[in-house]
């Protein structure tokens, strides 16, 4: 994982495809070697993990929008869901593959119903203007793995 990590930034940026690789290797070779504690279901709810979840959703719908204006509508339309009646400030993060990486293993505590609402927030964020990218679409493929979710049938 190290070295697949090291490859990723050896040009100096790393694209969302290099990262997800990364993050989904590592977490298949963690459960393989912790199977038992990996699979134990959380408790955490997603008031005590805001900030990680919208980090996560800022995240996905900048990837998913190269005009601003679009990426706030895909992020209210992810906080409606997540957070009914809550209004968030557009503020993706300035190096979001380390503020993803600060919360990974914060949001895979999260109780299963918590999980599937946080799912189902990112397929809001996704599918809000009516066309996945593969940028979406592996982020919200990898989440899904980092957090142990199904993956919704919305790509299949």
């Amino acid at each position: 994982v190290a070295d697949l990590d090291e490859l990723a930034r050896a040009d100096g940026t790393v694209t969302v495809a290099e990262y997800c690789l990364v993050k989904v290797v590592g977490s298949y070779l963690r459960d393989a070697d912790a199977p038992r504690a990996r699979s134990r279901p959380g408790r955490a709810s997603v008031q005590n993990l805001q900030s990680a979840a919208l980090t996560l959703l800022a995240s996905v719908a900048q990837a998913g929008n190269g005009d601003p204006a679009a990426a706030e509508r895909a992020l209210d339309a992810a906080v409606a869901r997540l957070l009914p009646g809550a209004s968030v400030q557009y503020s993706p993060p300035a190096q979001p593959w380390d503020a993803l990486d600060a919360g990974w293993d914060a949001l895979d505590q999260l109780d299963p119903r918590n999980k599937r609402v946080i799912v189902e927030s990112l397929v809001a964020a996704v599918s809000d203007d009516g066309v996945v990218t593969v940028d979406e679409a592996e982020l919200l493929r990898t989440a899904c793995i980092l957090l142990h979710c199904p993956l919704p049938p919305l790509l299949g």
